[in-house]
């Protein structure tokens, strides 16, 4: 009871309001049990021989884990998003009791060193496999971007005629999930839009519509200027990434993507952003400015980096595909 008044405490303290903790975490450990009963019947129907996922850490997967652990069969976590130290998922693990180790995967995929460095000081141990392979359809998107359907290769084909005909550099506004319309962002298009051509990504689980957008960013900046948000948000992001010049956002991952393509990106967020991406701001792909004048001179002085994060993703992705066969290649 002690340790749930602590946590309980800790949780308000960031500002959250909670009841019943205990209650709720009992009926998450009680749903753990017995969808890994279910997963570990599935796996030996199925002779599986790995299970790939990517967050592990919700009450299905790590139910799935937890099966696979329990059966000897290799799991993999593929990163999505960001990790590091300050996500309570890939991070501070090396205070756990070996008993709670066994709900995390036996391997991770990773994008990049940075991330594979925090995992590996957060397990403090070489009993879990960390492969750095990049973003995989990153790694593969020059043979799929002409095959990705008609309604794709429209939108392609419409954002990438309005940025030629703009004749602007541009940069991709990625807006989170509650982020969308908060004054950084229009402050930055506000005096930034006679300069560069805005393309805007909304996320899929948004909590506003894009006319909704619209409406606010107009309300706040005018409707003096051009920018795309139609396409953009039906395209893969990939795709979007693809065909600008730039990033910009208030914390999202797309930093670390844009960075394994050689692309800088705004991180607008000066508090828990720039701790996030600290690694990528030193080596010079990102950059958390204290006003719009700031990030235009970043961006304009910005020089594409010749770096292996940014010229070498099928290496990378080919290297740990490479690993990963090595799991099942029986040893002598």
């Amino acid at each position: 009871q002690k340790d749930l008044d602590e946590l309980t405490s800790k949780i308000e303290t960031a500002g959250f309001k909670i009841e019943n903790l205990s209650r709720i975490l009992d009926k998450s450990a009680f749903d753990v049990v017995v969808m890994s009963s279910i997963f570990k019947v599935i796996f030996k129907i199925t002779k599986s021989k790995m299970v790939i996922l990517t967050d592990w850490y919700s009450t299905t997967n790590m139910a799935a884990v937890i099966a696979a652990n329990q059966l000897g069969i290799q799991s993999m976590d593929v990163q999505h998003g960001v990790q590091g130290e300050f996500h309570v998922s890939y991070g501070s693990w090396n205070s756990l009791s070996p008993e709670c180790l066994k709900s995390l995967p036996s391997h991770f995929w990773v994008w990049t060193k940075n991330e594979a460095d925090a995992l590996k000081n957060s397990l403090n141990t070489n009993s879990k496999q960390v492969l750095i392979g990049g973003v995989p359809l990153y790694a593969t998107f020059n043979k799929i971007k002409n095959s990705l359907g008609r309604q794709v290769s429209i939108d392609q084909d419409q954002l990438d005629k309005q940025i030629q005909e703009n004749g602007k550099q541009s940069i991709l506004i990625t807006l989170q999930v509650g982020y969308e319309t908060l004054p950084e962002i229009f402050e930055l298009v506000r005096n930034l839009s006679k300069y560069y051509f805005f393309v805007f990504r909304m996320h899929h689980s948004s909590l506003i519509t894009q006319d909704q957008f619209i409406h606010q960013m107009q309300n706040s900046i005018g409707k003096d200027f051009r920018y795309n948000i139609k396409e953009a948000t039906r395209m893969p992001l990939f795709s979007v990434i693809d065909l600008v010049d730039f990033h910009a956002t208030f914390n999202s991952s797309t930093v670390v993507e844009c960075a394994l393509v050689g692309k800088p990106s705004l991180v607008l967020d000066q508090n828990l952003g720039a701790s996030l991406y600290k690694k990528y701001i030193d080596e010079g792909f990102a950059i958390s400015p204290s006003n719009p004048i700031e990030a235009d001179q970043f961006l304009k002085t910005f020089k594409e980096k010749n770096t292996q994060r940014g010229n070498s993703s099928n290496d990378l992705f080919n290297q740990a595909i490479r690993e990963i066969q090595k799991v099942f290649t029986p040893q002598n």
